[in-house]
């Protein structure tokens, strides 16, 4: 009987001695940078009751994962995906396991705090990868570890942003605002998101507020003349782009908005004729001042030649209803200013051609302008 019990203690012995083995098996194999072999062992230790409790052994395991985290070579890069999660984890393991001022609870605390880079760095990884939910991943343990550096949290805002997680976007702005770190960018993410999950009154409210803190930015300004236009509150839009504009007068595009919109309102048959008349002119001056900035603004050309080629042939249709004597005095002169009226719209539409020449709109206007003056060959060449 003594000697079964003794056979059997020596292999209870064995098996312990087996498993520390184990530890010290996946420490020598990291050493060595065999980094798949290491992860076997130290994996087998952790799970087994003889070295599960062990800090030593968490220690390695973190140790050994921080290590697959940051490593460059391919053959580790699918080792384990939440690297990173799992280092983090076995040193605080390895904390939980030991007391401050003992060997593994102070290496452990020490490269816990290094792991903050590698987190950043990790998550930066996969964000160029389009991996944008393992990137927040990342930078949450990032978070974890500094909690007061809002680097991880403006980093995960912009995946956030990426995968359009508007929750996301709030969570991580939120915490940004409560740090006292805010900049436009930041109102400008949420709006953006809000309005991807049609969430359009929502989004105004963001880029309302940032307009508080910041009234002089541009980007806040158009993005809030947006969604005016989208909500369809036109006359509300008018005066913010004409605020967005005296903010940055150097947009074509501003202008060729701001254009249209007093077309729409010199079109609009209940204003009095001289209202209609005056929001025209400002239509025209806007078209022009968005040529200027920009020639190849081609709304802005188009509308213009329209413009000239209705006044021409709204003169064509005055000759049109005149009784013979009427013409015989003045018929001549109406069609020869009718005529200049068509001459002026040819410029705007040789332009928008030669901008875009596949646009049908634009052929066939600049066809129909060459046929009124008489140019027949030139509309011919127009295909």
């Amino acid at each position: 009987m003594k000697k079964q019990l003794l056979a059997f203690g020596l292999l209870f012995s064995s098996l312990a001695y087996a498993q520390n083995d184990a530890v010290t098996n996946a420490f020598f194999f990291n050493k060595d940078g065999e980094l798949d072999k290491a992860k076997v062992e130290i994996d087998k230790a952790a799970v087994h009751e003889k070295t599960s409790g062990k800090a030593k052994t968490w220690y390695f395991r973190g140790m050994i994962y921080e290590n697959i985290l940051v490593s460059a070579k391919p053959q580790f890069a699918g080792l384990a995906p939440d690297a990173g999660k799992q280092a983090y984890e076995s040193y605080a393991k390895a904390m939980s396991l030991s007391s401050k001022g003992e060997e593994y609870f102070d290496q452990s605390q020490s490269r816990i705090n290094n792991l903050w880079g590698s987190f950043l760095n990790d998550g930066v990884k996969k964000y160029e990868a389009k991996d944008f939910a393992g990137s927040i991943t990342s930078y949450e343990l990032a978070q974890t570890i500094k909690p007061a550096d809002s680097t991880a949290f403006v980093y995960a805002l912009y995946s956030a942003e990426s995968l359009k997680d508007y929750e996301k976007c709030k969570t991580f702005t939120n915490k940004l605002f409560s740090m006292g770190k805010q900049q436009p960018f930041m109102y400008l993410s949420l709006a953006r998101q809000a309005r991807m999950a049609n969430k359009n009154q929502e989004a105004l409210g963001h880029v309302e507020d940032g307009r508080k803190v910041y009234p002089n930015d541009k980007n806040l300004a158009n993005e809030e003349l947006d969604l005016y236009f989208a909500m369809g509150r036109g006359n509300e839009a008018k005066s913010k782009l004409e605020d967005a504009i005296k903010m940055d007068s150097t947009r074509a595009d501003l202008y060729a908005i701001l254009g249209n919109m007093y077309d729409q309102e010199s079109a609009d048959v209940k204003r009095p004729a001289k209202e209609r008349d005056a929001s025209k002119q400002k239509a025209l001056s806007s078209y022009r001042t968005a040529i200027k900035l920009d020639k190849d603004n081609m709304e802005s050309n188009f509308n213009l030649g329209v413009y000239y080629f209705n006044r021409g042939a709204e003169a064509l249709k005055k000759v049109n209803d005149l009784d013979i004597n009427t013409y015989q005095k003045v018929g001549k002169k109406m069609e020869a200013d009718a005529q200049n009226e068509f001459k002026k719209s040819i410029p705007f539409f040789e332009e928008c051609y030669r901008i875009k020449p596949t646009d049908e709109d634009s052929k066939r206007s600049l066809r129909n302008a060459y046929e009124r003056v008489g140019r027949s060959a030139d509309a011919e060449k127009i295909k």
